[in-house]
């Protein structure tokens, strides 16, 4: 089992905080291209066949064999980075110079008290405490750990209207596979984007504490 830190945004945190983001995808680089005399391509390591349609099973393979070493294991461990600070409270609050961690992604929409967890009164947070980036949170300020459970890899737009919910897209009215599609592509580069079908990491997880 391995232990490592992971970033995630405020609202991946939120999500996983509240049940609703159990998955995450990063793309795989370089990508294996497939052979212009294959239709097919055989990820070793995983047991899937991969073609620019999708993944399929290995059986009555004809194809390519690629091979892509996944430093990622079922069980390994993810402690979560993430926006940070320290809160410096009041004489009737805290004692002098007392000072404790705070998360922006507890911070309401106002951005003026964390409301995180739900049974602890909420504290007003003074707009000038400057924020730590998630890259500077060092494992013991880490309040998030997450275990493990699938790694796979697939095609993008491989991802079923149930995964996208997993990814903690979720909006009434509107399938979570399209706010998932116009997520991505926001935030990936020219050559990941959603119409060109990157062949990508999946991790599911469940959060241990």
């Amino acid at each position: 089992m391995k232990e490592r830190g992971i970033i995630l945004t405020s609202e991946e945190v939120k999500a996983t905080l509240d049940g609703q983001k159990t998955q995450m995808r990063t793309v795989i680089t370089p990508q294996p291209e497939i052979p212009h005399d294959h239709d097919q391509i055989y990820i070793d390591g995983f047991g899937t066949c991969c073609s620019s349609q999708g993944i399929f099973g290995s059986e009555n393979f004809k194809g390519a064999i690629v091979h892509f070493d996944c430093s990622y294991q079922v069980g390994d461990r993810l402690w979560v980075k993430e926006t940070w600070g320290y809160y410096r409270g009041f004489a009737e609050d805290l004692k002098k110079d007392e000072r404790r961690i705070i998360y922006k992604a507890d911070q309401d929409n106002c951005g003026q008290y964390l409301r995180y967890p739900i049974e602890t009164p909420p504290l007003w947070v003074d707009q000038r405490t400057p924020w730590k980036p998630s890259t500077q949170m060092s494992r013991w300020a880490s309040r998030i750990t997450l275990e493990l459970t699938n790694v796979r890899v697939e095609r993008l737009q491989d991802i079923s209207e149930e995964d996208a919910r997993a990814e903690g897209h979720c909006c009434g009215g509107c399938p979570s596979r399209n706010l998932f599609d116009a997520c991505w592509d926001s935030g990936a580069k020219p050559e990941h984007q959603w119409d060109k079908n990157p062949l990508v990491l999946v991790r599911e997880y469940k959060r241990i504490e």
